[in-house]
């Protein structure tokens, strides 16, 4: 049996849009070197679902790790944050220091509610926009005289 039909069976009212109190949902994103950058997974995670169809689903809470160097650590987290997620963290966010690893190298954990309007891709929240990445091209991306030949 796979992991999301024992699920189901044991957890029948999942997202019940009838179901009085649903559990909350939090996602603990506990790779400090990575963790950031799967917030972008989060903007419209649920397009095309009708969110008057879930009146009482409560919005999920992010609790992610990460590292951060410099003075300014907490606004570093924030600023990184919002720019990967496309928008800005709202009221209930909080950024605390978690350990420092090094003199010039501290763990933060941000934590924070996702909007609906981050959720279900509607619009009404400022947008961020986040920074450039440069992918690295795959050698099979390249024209076969320009690839380099392992000897």
């Amino acid at each position: 049996m796979d992991l999301l039909a024992r699920w189901k069976r044991t957890h029948p009212d999942f997202l019940d849009p009838t179901h009085p109190e649903p559990e909350g949902f939090y996602f603990v994103m506990n790779l400090p070197d990575l963790a950031l950058e799967f917030l972008d997974v989060f903007p419209g995670l649920l397009q095309g679902v009708n969110p008057e169809g879930f009146p009482h689903f409560k919005l999920p809470r992010v609790f992610c790790y990460c590292f951060v160097k410099g003075e300014n650590k907490e606004q570093f987290a924030r600023e990184k944050a919002e720019g990967i997620l496309g928008s800005r963290l709202g009221d209930d966010a909080v950024i605390r220091t978690v350990r420092n690893v090094s003199p010039n190298k501290h763990m933060m954990r941000v934590n924070f509610t996702l909007s609906r309007e981050t959720l279900f891709g509607t619009s009404g929240e400022e947008v961020v926009e986040p920074e450039a990445k440069s992918e690295p091209k795959p050698a099979e991306a390249e024209p076969p005289e320009k690839r380099v030949k392992k000897q």
